[in-house]
């Protein structure tokens, strides 16, 4: 059978009163990893299979597989048992199983559609054989992560589409929760059979089932380690096929039948495979399936809770309240999903807010996963042998960063990683909170973690309908664009114009394309959006994007409402606040002067709000352009949110109660 080199094993740190080292199939050997294929699945054409010989040539081990229909030979997954249910698994190009998930869509693994020369079979040159029939395909997918020379990395999933439906078949919905340690796995797949007692029968072609329990859960894989001669075991030939879970009494595809780092006939093989609910929006991108319903881990399907235009892609945020166990007496990694939807544009902040109990701060590593693929870190190793995260949330724009604080950590501080990193991916799919515990002796569980997301906002002009200009805005907010008072144009040979923003230099083409430099000789970088011919002409509608959007009555009017809302939201991202001294008329402009979570700010008698950068002049940064009653009124920026109640308390009661409320706390938002 072939082989694969492994990953390098992997080592967690440890501490001196901890030695304990993380325990994962993929990474407690260094023997080869193996596949659960046999060679026909890309090599032979079996006309009848199960009924005739399968001859495979190994092109290493130069051995053959045989066929299951000798006498005295049951067919059966090893320790497993012959069964004529799941109807809707069926034989992968004569070698691999695989699961209908559509009336006309195979779910199967990637390396059952590989050639052994590289690459993988062409769109039309799949089978799938059930029910007596066989359907060829008019499209094969593998996920774009799948690397076939790292095959322990994960990602080994792919998608058939068929020339036909198969009629009279009901699929299999995809499991949407994460999987937890102990649950009990039942897989199905028409592979090598036997028992971990006799060994191999070296057979092929017959449907077989048989159960095991969960062990080890990771970001890519389901794990079991073969060590029971009760338990069951996947073989050469059920790759692809499914491991159901069952939830309320309905299987769910958990896993696809991935592979192993041993003889899965003798005890001691770790198995592994695929994750299926991390990889469900690739999967119902490609298929065109969606949700069919909850599958057991609470609203994965998240919603938006936070407000927000989600429909015009402004601002949503998607929650989960499945409760996600933490065991204690291994090192594990699990994880907690939410799914966005509905969102357009592309990501240009991502917020997250968690809650976990856990009895050992220190031991945990938090990352998030965005449905890209992109992982960053919110934090590792905080709090040492401190308790729980209550109501933590990671914001890239925070004051304090969580290293720097305490637990239960309630509150926004700065995550370890960056969050920008997520900036102009798309925002929806699937985004995976995964909670590494790299020691024993200590537990606990994920009890909810949610993903508030802004994106940019496509179309439209500078007037009209405000889209170009409300993405102005984002990205202005985003990047901290501004100018020298130079646009160094044609610098790079395109005629584009420049800027810089808080990562570097920023330039715009004529078309109204807006790049971040890479920092090469030319105009050459990351396209970070498209706007309008308009914005090359005047690139001031960028790096003055708010104020221009209102002067050409943009998305926001000025009005005391929207100037409210704006400060309500400036307020909580600057964390603005006075010592009891405006230092008002400081640098001979009139202007009152507050702090914040960046350093000083100063309103101007007009009312614009800036951030002072070293020159106090009039030139710096501006953040917003509001009122000349807010320099009148300061309160109105530093006590925003209270002091917008105050304004609606004649038009709502409910409002009125908590402005009482907020009044009896002024002292703490103004440190007076």
């Amino acid at each position: 059978m072939l082989r694969f080199f492994p990953r390098n094993r992997r080592f967690v740190r440890s501490s001196p009163s901890r030695q304990q080292q993380r325990v994962s199939a993929l990474s407690i050997t260094e023997e080869p990893l193996e596949i659960r294929r046999v060679l026909s699945a890309v090599t032979a054409a079996v006309t009848d299979v199960g009924s005739e010989t399968l001859n495979a040539v190994n092109t290493e081990g130069e051995t053959q597989l045989e066929s299951s229909h000798q006498d005295g030979v049951q067919a059966r997954i090893v320790n497993g048992t012959s069964t004529s249910d799941y109807m809707a698994v069926g034989i992968v190009n004569n070698g691999c199983t695989g699961t209908l998930i559509a009336s006309d869509v195979v779910l199967t693994a990637a390396h059952c559609v590989e050639r052994l020369q590289g690459g993988f079979i062409g769109d039309t040159d799949g089978t799938f054989e059930v029910n007596g029939q066989t359907y060829g395909t008019t499209k094969i997918s593998v996920h774009p992560n799948y690397d076939a020379n790292n095959f322990g990395a994960g990602y080994d999933i792919a998608v058939m589409r068929l020339d036909r439906p198969v009629n009279g078949i009901t699929p299999f919905e995809i499991n949407r929760a994460t999987p937890q340690v102990g649950q009990i796995l039942t897989l199905v797949g028409f592979g090598e059979t036997g028992t971990s007692i006799g060994g191999s029968n070296g057979d092929f072609g017959n449907k077989t089932v048989g159960q095991t329990p969960i062990d080890n859960v990771t970001e890519t894989h389901i794990e079991w380690n073969f060590d029971s001669h009760s338990e069951s075991n996947t073989a050469p030939g059920d790759s692809g096929g499914p491991a159901f879970l069952e939830v309320n009494g309905q299987l769910f595809i958990a896993g696809i039948t991935s592979g192993g780092d041993s003889d899965p006939h003798r005890l001691g093989d770790n198995s592994f495979d695929t994750r299926v609910d991390t990889l469900a929006a690739w999967i119902d991108q490609v298929a065109g399936t969606t949700d069919g319903g909850d599958t057991g881990g609470g609203d994965t399907g998240g919603g938006d809770t936070g407000g927000g235009d989600t429909g015009g892609g402004l601002a949503g945020t998607f929650s989960s309240t499945a409760v996600v166990a933490i065991r204690d007496d291994r090192p594990v990694t699990v994880s907690s999903v939410v799914q966005a939807s509905g969102m357009s544009g592309t990501i240009t902040d991502v917020n997250v807010t968690l809650d976990i109990d856990h009895t050992w701060n220190e031991d945990l590593t938090v990352t998030l996963i965005s449905p890209s693929g992109t992982r960053v870190e919110l934090f590792d190793a905080v709090g040492g042998d401190s308790h729980n995260f209550k109501e933590t949330t990671l914001d890239q724009q925070a004051a304090v960063p969580i290293r720097a604080a305490d637990a239960p950590f309630t509150g926004t501080f700065r995550p370890s990683g960056d969050l920008s990193g997520f900036n102009n991916e798309d925002p929806n799919g699937a985004w995976t909170l995964e909670v590494q515990d790299s020691f024993d002796l200590d537990g606990g569980q994920v009890n909810s973690f949610s993903v508030s997301l802004s994106t940019t906002v496509g179309g439209g002009d500078t007037g009209g309908d405000g889209g170009l200009a409300a993405q102005a805005i984002a990205i202005d907010q985003q990047y901290d664009l501004d100018t020298t008072g130079n646009d160094f144009e044609n610098w790079g040979g395109a005629d584009e114009k420049w800027m810089f923003g808080n990562n570097g230099w920023v330039f715009i083409l004529p078309d109204g394309s807006l790049y971040e430099w890479d920092g090469s000789g030319g105009a050459t970088g990351q396209l970070i959006a498209t706007f309008s011919p308009e914005y090359h002409t005047a690139p001031e509608l960028l790096y003055r994007a708010y104020d221009n959007s209102l002067n050409q009555g943009g998305p926001q009017d000025d009005t005391p409402v929207d100037l409210a809302a704006s400060a309500i939201e400036i307020d909580q991202q600057y964390d603005l606040r006075t010592t009891g001294n405006l230092w008002e008329d400081w640098a001979g402009l009139g202007e009152k002067w507050l702090y914040s979570n960046v350093g000083w700010v100063y309103v101007t008698l007009d009312g614009a709000l800036y951030q002072e950068g070293g020159n106090s002049n009039g030139s710096d940064r501006l953040i917003f352009m509001f009122s000349p009653e807010y320099h009148a009124n300061p309160e109105l920026l530093y006590d925003a949110y209270d002091n917008s109640l105050r304004q609606q308390r004649n038009e709502d009661d409910t409002a009125d109660v908590f402005a009482c409320l907020a009044e009896d706390d002024d002292d703490l938002w103004t440190g007076a």
